[in-house]
């Protein structure tokens, strides 16, 4: 019998070699994490700015290196269906549970989407993916850390939507800055049992007076969706974003184009199942405010 020996430096270049490429799905599964810690101010102006040239498509390394840097960030040039992305990620020394952010690179719609409980309200991160990717939205965010995180010094929370003093805060104060008549959709999602709401989708501007698009918009997804739609408070007085941190930033810049999204958990399967029905969704919603 003949053996042969394969030198360990040629198996080496082997294994690199056969190594799938990343993915925006395989950074989302590798980003989760059991911690959360609070970014200082500097942390948070520097996110501002560095997610504000992404959203204003200025993508000078030699600008957007310090940010990164300062974050102790890395920035991840990728290529899928296609298209160009850019992926701001923590560096794996340095995770902090600030989330993780996906830029495209040649956005045509003034839209962007996030799942600020992508770990904890089921399918939510996967259709914030999935809407980004089949749709030409500027960008998208998810939280990392469960929601109950609580912070080393234990006075918080991991709950994004209701920390005016986080990264994903910075992410809609830029895009607030960036896109005035842009539209950003926050996608949440809320259990079957124990409510008395037979709506599969709960739709708000996260304040008392829904904008004339957002009840065009309700009404063109109650003719599309499987299931009932309702508009907060006009149908529902629950589940309506009223004290969301991200809303109030929305309100206080005059900015309009805060959509808060509840889906039943019958409605996320739905869609994350039926790409038609997902596109039906996305239809529903225009590129930035009419």
């Amino acid at each position: 019998m003949v053996r042969y020996v394969i030198p360990l430096q040629f198996l080496a270049v082997a294994i690199v070699i056969c190594a799938p490429p990343q993915t925006i799905r395989s950074l989302r599964l590798a980003s989760r994490d059991r911690l959360y810690e609070e970014p200082s101010e500097q942390d948070i102006r520097a996110a501002e700015k560095l997610f504000h040239l992404l959203l204003k498509k200025e993508h000078d390394r030699a600008a957007l290196d310090p940010l990164l840097q300062s974050l102790r960030c890395e920035l991840v040039e990728l290529t899928q269906n296609g298209e160009q992305f850019l992926v701001v990620k923590e560096k794996e020394a340095h995770r902090n549970g600030w989330g993780l952010y996906a830029f495209r690179r040649n956005a045509s719609d003034a839209m962007v989407l996030d799942a600020p409980h992508s770990g904890d309200d089921a399918q939510t991160g996967m259709l914030a993916e999935l809407f980004f990717l089949e749709s030409r939205a500027a960008a998208v965010a998810w939280s990392t850390a469960p929601r109950s995180t609580p912070t080393k010094d234990g006075r918080k929370e991991a709950d994004l939507p209701h920390l005016p003093d986080g990264i994903l805060h910075a992410f809609h104060r830029a895009f607030v800055a960036a896109h005035p008549q842009g539209v950003a959709i926050q996608l949440h999602g809320f259990g079957d049992s124990g409510r008395s709401i037979s709506a599969g989708i709960i739709i708000s501007g996260g304040s008392e007076s829904p904008p004339d698009w957002l009840l065009k918009t309700a009404g063109s997804l109650a003719e599309k969706m499987p299931l009932p739609v309702a508009v907060y408070p006009r149908d529902v007085k629950e589940l309506g974003g009223a004290t969301n941190a991200h809303a109030r930033l929305f309100r206080a810049a005059g900015h309009r184009g805060f959509a808060h999204v509840e889906m039943s958990s019958k409605m996320r399967v739905a869609l994350k199942r039926k790409p038609d029905l997902r596109q039906a969704f996305l239809r529903c919603f225009p590129g930035k405010q009419p």
